[in-house]
């Protein structure tokens, strides 16, 4: 409804959940473990949103995901 109706942050943010729906939908999971979201091979540390939001984006579009595979 708010993307519907231009909210501007509703717009900017309307695939947010996206990535998520991705990773499961390939069969991947998601676990939280000792403050850290833990998925695909990666550790997202939950208290330094600082950190993580100046690391570059990681491809999780099905090239992206072979090539990690494959590593």
């Amino acid at each position: 409804m708010l993307i519907d109706s231009g909210n501007e942050v509703a717009v900017k943010f309307h695939d947010l959940y996206e990535p998520l729906i991705l990773l499961i939908e390939k069969g991947g999971t998601i676990r939280r473990q000792h403050g850290e979201i833990i998925t695909g091979g990666y550790a997202f540390p939950l208290a330094t949103a600082e950190y993580m939001s100046k690391q570059e984006p990681i491809d999780i579009s099905d090239a992206g995901l072979r090539a990690w595979a494959n590593q």
